[in-house]
């Protein structure tokens, strides 16, 4: 019996040792994450950011110039390009604000957070006729109600000039406008629907606006 007594208080310090050891393991596993669930820096991680250019009464603007600006650093231009509709750009994750330029919309400006792949803004603005100086003028070709006669839906506006060679075009925007800055004289309008002509008109321009209704004819 007493041998018994003594090997037990031989193994208590023993025991309380490995009580010790374990406790030590348990609180380095615990206190030190693995490595492969530490978050990786934000600075890491970039999101696509699609942009769609639209006026306030929901017609699509071709182009404009963006400047996008860190948030962090307001002051300091990140990207500063022509963009068109549709646009896709790429930045780190984080907060930005963007600014829009455009001849036929007021200027924007919006902020966004980017936070995750595939994000998406869009920059409404007033719709204005660009500014025409004394030699050019502002010309508004005016549509409303027009719809497609093909699957593609998209018309579009051609002014040709009939005593100089200029030509322009822009696609018909959803409300049935289009805009352009010409020199003065005297253009004809084409509404071009796929292969059929829906509207043909001579017009001149007068003043610093010149605003056209040309008559539109029904699909074939």
């Amino acid at each position: 019996m007493q041998s018994q007594l003594i090997a037990v208080n031989n193994m208590i310090p023993t025991n309380l040792s490995f009580l010790m050891y374990l406790l030590v393991v348990l609180i380095v596993a615990i206190g030190i994450p693995k490595a492969g669930n530490a978050e990786a820096p934000e600075g890491n991680s970039s999101g696509t950011l699609t942009l769609c250019l639209r006026t306030d009464l929901g017609g699509t603007v071709q182009k404009g110039v963006v400047s996008i600006y860190s948030e962090v650093t307001k002051s300091v231009v990140i990207q500063q390009r022509p963009i068109e509709d549709g646009a896709r750009v790429q930045l780190p994750y984080g907060k930005y604000t963007l600014s829009l330029n455009s001849d036929f919309i007021s200027d924007v400006t919006r902020t966004v957070s980017i936070n995750k792949p595939e994000n998406l803004l869009v920059l409404s603005g007033q719709f204005e006729l660009p500014e025409a100086s004394p030699e050019t003028a502002s010309v508004g070709i005016e549509t409303p109600g027009i719809m497609s006669c093909t699957k593609s839906q998209l018309i579009w506006v051609k002014l040709v000039g009939v005593f100089s060679t200029a030509i322009y075009e822009a696609p018909l925007r959803k409300n049935g406008e289009a805009s352009f800055v010409v020199d003065h004289g005297m253009y004809t309008v084409i509404v071009v629907d796929g292969t059929a002509i829906r509207a043909l008109e001579t017009f001149n321009t007068f003043g610093p606006v010149t605003l056209v209704h040309p008559k539109v004819k029904p699909c074939p």
